[in-house]
Parts: C-alpha cells; sequence; structure tokens
C-alpha cells in the first residue's frame, strides 16, 4: 500500500547534522583538539599515581593537589566539547523553527531524525565525560579509609549532580524541538480532530446508555457509530489515515527519548485512541482493520506491539495507551452498549 511504502521510506532516514568538523567552542577549539588535551591531562594523573605508588606506596597531600589541577583542566576540556554539543543541538532547533510553516510528515521525521541524533550525540559525551571524572576520583581515592571519607563523597555527588544538570540541558534542547514538530504534526490532523473528538465522546455516550444525551447525536453519527461494522468502517476510512498514522509514530518516537508531550497532542491522540477502546463485538472487526492501519510502523516502537496482527483490537490500544501512558476511559460498558444497539 502507499502508506506501507511511505512509512518504509521514513524508516531509511538518515540524520544530516553539521559537520562537528565545523563547530568549535567559545575557545576556538574542536572536538578532536579537546579529546587530546583530554587525553594528555588523564596521562599526567596516571603518572603522578603510578609514581607515588612506586615511591611512596600511597598519594601525598602534594601528589592530591596535583591530581586536582589536571581534573580541573579536563572539566574545562569537557564543558567545551558539551558546548559544542549544544552548538550542534542549537543550529538543528534553529533549522527546524525556520521551517515550521511548511513542514510536511517526511520533513518532520527528517528533523526528528536531526535532533534526535543530536541529543544522543550530547548524551554520549556527558556519560564519557562522567565515566571519565568517577574513574579519577576512584584512583585517587584508591584506599578504604579515603573511599569512606567525606571528600569522597562530596565528589562522587558533585560528580553525580553536574552530570545529571548537563543530562537536562542536553534534553531540553530536544524537547523545544518536539514542541515545534508537535504543532506541526497537530496541523496534519487538525481536520479531523474534531471527527476524531465526537467518535470519541460518542462512544462514551453509547457505553454508558445516557439516554439523554444519546438522543441529542445526530441520526448520521449514531448510523455511523453502531449499525453495522460497515458503516463504522467507512467512517474511519474517512478519516486521514496517513496523517493520524504519523501523529501516533511521531509521538511514540518522542516518548521513547523522554519527552513531554504537550496537552493539546496527548489530548487528541487520546481521542484517535479512545474511539477504539472497548468496542463492543459488533464493532470489533472493523475496529481492528482500520486501527493497524493507523498505527502501522508502530511496532517496531513499542514494546509488546511486535504481533499487532496476532493482537486483539483492545490489546493492541491497552499496550499502546500503557506505553503513552494515556489513560482509558473511566468505564467498560460493553455489555450496556449492546442493549443499546438493541433498543435502536
Amino acid at each position: 500500500t502507499a502508506l506501507h511504502n511511505f512509512v518504509k521510506s521514513l524508516e531509511e532516514i538518515e540524520p544530516q547534522l553539521a559537520s562537528y568538523d565545523t563547530i568549535f567552542s567559545s575557545k576556538g577549539n574542536d572536538l578532536a583538539t579537546l579529546n587530546e588535551d583530554i587525553e594528555t591531562y588523564e596521562g599526567k594523573i596516571t603518572e603522578v599515581i603510578g609514581n607515588a605508588i612506586k615511591e611512596q606506596g600511597e598519594l601525598r597531600e602534594k601528589d592530591l593537589e596535583e591530581i586536582d589541577y589536571y581534573v580541573g583542566k579536563i572539566r574545562e576540556k569537557e564543558a567545551e566539547k558539551l558546548e559544542i554539543y549544544h552548538k550542534q543541538q542549537k543550529i538543528q532547533l534553529a533549522k527546524l523553527a525556520a521551517e515550521t510553516n511548511i513542514l510536511d510528515r517526511q520533513q518532520a521525521e527528517q528533523h526528528l531524525a536531526n535532533v534526535t541524533q543530536a541529543l544522543s550525540d550530547a548524551n554520549a559525551a556527558t556519560e564519557e565525560a562522567y565515566e571519565t571524572r568517577i574513574g579519577i576520583i576512584q584512583d585517587k581515592y584508591s584506599d578504604e579509609e579515603r573511599v569512606s571519607s567525606e571528600a569522597y563523597k562530596t565528589e562522587m555527588e558533585t560528580a553525580k549532580a553536574e552530570h545529571d544538570k548537563a543530562l537536562a540541558e542536553n534534553q531540553s534542547y530536544y524537547d523545544k524541538a518536539v514542541g515545534i514538530l508537535e504543532q506541526s504534526a497537530r496541523d496534519w490532523v487538525s481536520k479531523d480532530a474534531a471527527r476524531w473528538k465526537d467518535m470519541a465522546e460518542n462512544f462514551e455516550h453509547y457505553k454508558e446508555q445516557n439516554v439523554t444525551t444519546w438522543n441529542s447525536i445526530t441520526d448520521e453519527t449514531k448510523t455511523a457509530l453502531v449499525a453495522n461494522d460497515v458503516a463504522f468502517a467507512q467512517a474511519l476510512k474517512d478519516m486521514d489515515q496517513t496523517a493520524t498514522n504519523g501523529l501516533l509514530n511521531l509521538v511514540a518516537d518522542w516518548k521513547k527519548e523522554g519527552a513531554k508531550i504537550n496537552p493539546a497532542t496527548e489530548e487528541m491522540v487520546r481521542n484517535i485512541l479512545n474511539t477504539f477502546d472497548d468496542l463492543p463485538e459488533e464493532l470489533d472487526k472493523a475496529g481492528k482493520n482500520s486501527l493497524l492501519g493507523f498505527i502501522y510502523g508502530m511496532e517496531d516502537k513499542i514494546p509488546g506491539l511486535e504481533k499487532a496482527s496476532e493482537m486483539s483490537c483492545q490489546e493492541i490500544i491497552d499496550t499502546i495507551k500503557g506505553y503513552l501512558q494515556i489513560q482509558s476511559p473511566s468505564k467498560k460498558m460493553e455489555a450496556i452498549g449492546k442493549n443499546v444497539i438493541e433498543g435502536l
């Protein structure tokens, strides 16, 4: 199908980042130079520790001061490295912001690939710096007495706090990008948004057997919702499958990277999923057939969804909602729903 081919093409998108060779720190250093400097300082620390152990079997105050000096230099260089990775994130954010009003799904997916890779690079650099620092601290406080000292605990806690702060800053750039992409994704589904909301809300009335509210729903909507699976399938077919599929896949991607989803986007996704939540038996087959199209491509992104075609419609919805942390409707009223059908 066209959607199948399109989603497959999106999976082949490669990140397109600015070359790190062209990005410099505020002090004019590039990554290669900074890595060389760090390696040199690490060698100096190893040398100090080795000589001290060889000569007197322990680190003297003078040795500790020398180690602290080189650690300070390493931290300066690591800070410059992270500055370069943040510049990469800012470059991608600026490119995305410049194209916000003209993004189609393929462009959005390309930008998502870019900002995701930039986040991954920044996080990898952060983790590497943290591991290096922890290793140096452990070497510095190698004997049992030193490891139990307050100085050791303080240095370890400081290293962890700075590591967590850096990760949060890395994530903040990604979250800003997601905020821009979310608006574009909502725009794709905007023409169907009210219809998804109507479908979701009407099913709630349907399952709750709220006769007064049900009677206020148009005959056309009643027919689409409860007459038979053909009518329901047609109502779903009238939705823009590609747009809905794009929104759901992007939200799954964002969740995977720990992004916070905008309430407006979450509400739109909830309405889409609630349309298929707790379907009565009469509509389950049509619901699942349509749902598989709307979620195509999410099977590899959401744990437990790998064999969606073999799952029931309800199992698919529960799995997606659990991953996206979206609550299901408060009531499960399939039996009452069947009574409403019989009454109509």
